[in-house]
């Protein structure tokens, strides 16, 4: 039996990474397994995973704790959810398996694609503060565990930052640190880079999403009927539904929190 092809979607929150895990499913030849996924896309024991391996590292140490068997445990399970009759699926996790890509990589030898979504900064920090708000760093463990995404030499003053409720020149270095992170593995291993891929451009070139799954030996024939979904306005102008907007505007900082964390909707 042919192992299947792992799919892996990264980059940072709010870059779109949960529209491409969207056309993906969309694919006759890619399993996503939508319903054990919640409403960012993303498979709820895996991000728990990586947020109790934050909190498990030292906030001054470069290394970032890993229990291998724990995470190849999660991961399994999330295989049982995958249709084995189609030859790729896709795992998709913002930010966090830039730390553990040396695992992925021996999880999946030479089966696994890297997929790193980019959008505009300015555009990523407007979604962030719309849609979370400057509290949401500021809750208990999780202004340790925002800076610990940071480089150690940088995680001092970027608290002081974080105390002070200031997020844009932070979301700035945690891109920074994540394109870092990402262009030491494609240096360190050139024969299975990175696939970066401009969501921008991938909602307004068919010829863009072909290039791309070509790149993965995916067929390009399901090209339109993928992209038939996009939200372009959304995703190049910042749109948003402007029902959402208001109620967001109204509504008390943590009352919205509250509510998004009941709706399962508080992943990043």
């Amino acid at each position: 039996m042919v192992e299947q092809q792992c799919v892996l979607v990264t980059g940072l929150g709010h870059s779109a990474t949960r529209l491409l895990v969207q056309l993906l499913s969309r694919h006759p030849d890619v399993s996503v397994p939508l319903g054990q996924l919640d409403p960012v896309q993303e498979f709820r024991p895996l991000h728990m995973w990586f947020v109790q391996a934050m909190d498990r590292t030292p906030l001054y140490s470069p290394d970032y704790w890993i229990d291998e068997d724990e995470l190849r445990v999660v991961l399994r399970a999330y295989e049982l959810n995958v249709d084995p009759a189609k030859p790729y699926f896709v795992i998709k996790q913002p930010y966090y398996p830039l730390y553990y890509l040396e695992f992925f990589a021996r999880e999946y030898p030479g089966r696994l694609h890297l997929i790193y979504t980019e959008r505009p900064i300015e555009k990523v920090i407007r979604s962030w503060q719309r849609d979370q708000g400057d509290y949401f760093f500021f809750e208990g463990p999780e202004l340790l565990r925002q800076a610990k995404k940071l480089h150690p030499d940088d995680r001092a003053r970027f608290l002081t930052d974080l105390a002070t409720h200031d997020s844009t020149e932070y979301l700035k270095a945690v891109e920074r640190h994540s394109l870092a992170l990402r262009d030491d593995w494609n240096v360190r291993h050139p024969d299975r880079p990175f696939t970066t891929v401009d969501m921008e451009r991938l909602s307004r070139e068919p010829d863009y999403l072909r290039e791309i799954l070509d790149g993965i030996a995916l067929s390009t024939d399901p090209v339109e009927q993928m992209l038939e979904i996009v939200d372009r306005d959304r995703l190049i102008k910042g749109k948003q539904r402007r029902g959402k907007s208001v109620l967001r505007e109204i509504t008390p900082p943590a009352l919205w929190q509250l509510g998004r964390r009941l709706l399962g909707r508080d992943s990043t």
